[in-house]
């Protein structure tokens, strides 16, 4: 996915952990599932590791620009939602969300910090559906609401 930052043009690859789907009734939301074990920078310069600033600026390109329709081949609805393990690091991602955002935050994408102890190799994923999810500059969102 390339994107531009700073007067430069990216490219690198955009592998989500995870892609499903909802089906609420007639509508269908989907969602790309990222998830953050604190090891990841929250911005690297270079962009040549992965880091939360990079896949930020990917995915502002491929949601914001619709290239998912293209690539994925359906026009509903996309939402990108961090799980981290980290309070301070959802801090340091809702942040530098605002910064890139020039201060007007994002609507799709969500975050959320899990519990001490919460695994993400356990099946099925621990995608807490039943609470609120944070987003920079916008209202807290339940994922049943989008």
């Amino acid at each position: 996915m390339s994107f531009t930052y700073e007067g430069r043009r990216h490219s690198h690859k955009l592998i989500p952990d995870q892609l499903f789907g909802i089906r609420y009734g007639a509508r269908k939301l989907f969602f790309l599932l990222e998830f953050d074990r604190s090891t990841e920078m929250v911005s690297e310069s270079s962009f040549e590791r992965k880091s939360y600033l990079r896949s930020l600026l990917q995915y502002r390109q491929f949601i914001g620009g619709q290239s998912y329709k293209r690539q994925y081949g359906f026009d509903e609805g996309l939402v990108v939602l961090f799980l981290t393990t980290s309070r301070r690091q959802l801090e340091r991602m809702l942040e530098t969300t605002m910064k890139i955002s020039s201060g007007t935050g994002n609507a799709y994408m969500l975050f959320k910090c899990l519990p001490a102890g919460a695994q993400f190799c356990q099946r099925p994923m621990p995608v807490p559906f039943s609470e609120p999810w944070l987003r920079a500059g916008k209202k807290d969102v339940e994922l049943h609401s989008l």
